[in-house]
């Protein structure tokens, strides 16, 4: 959790620098597994 909680703090701080693992990894924290993933674009359930 504190991970995350780090990842999302290093977004908030600087949005134009997000790698996209970084938002991967959130995105499937909060959102859960992506229903799309087969290529470099992901399509998450959000509610």
């Amino acid at each position: 959790m504190q991970d995350i909680a780090q990842r999302i703090n290093k977004l908030r701080i600087n949005p134009a620098g997000v790698k996209f693992n970084d938002l991967v990894k959130v995105c499937s924290f909060l959102f859960g597994k992506a229903r799309q993933d087969a290529t470099s674009h992901k399509v998450y359930a959000t509610p």
